[in-house]
């Protein structure tokens, strides 16, 4: 594939189990074959099973997906990190990583 029209950026930190979920949601959207896209997942220092969650995912998209490993500096970090090289698109969305999650 060549660069992708759009990379969606997912940060995350230690949300393993709401990432896996997430990051299904992407698998294939309804596109129209209008545009093209990649799945790039910021992993702001993780400690959970989230690389576990990466990989796996990466396995069963039909898009590319790959993780980015940061040092784990905060969110605002995390989402300058995936500005720079890591997302090959012109044209970056941002995905918030909790799809699914209920608001109390």
């Amino acid at each position: 594939m060549t660069n992708p029209d759009i990379s969606i950026v997912v940060c995350t930190k230690n949300r393993a189990g709401l990432l896996a979920g997430a990051l299904a949601s992407l698998y294939d959207l309804a596109t129209e074959d209008e545009f093209t896209y990649e799945i790039v997942v910021i992993d702001n220092g993780s400690t959970d099973e989230t690389q576990q969650v990466i990989a796996a995912a990466a396995a069963q998209s039909k898009h590319p997906l790959r993780g980015v490993r940061t040092p784990g500096d905060g969110r605002d970090a995390a989402q300058h990190q995936a500005r720079l090289p890591d997302a090959s698109a012109r044209r970056n969305a941002q995905h918030g990583g909790d799809a699914g999650e209920r608001r109390r």
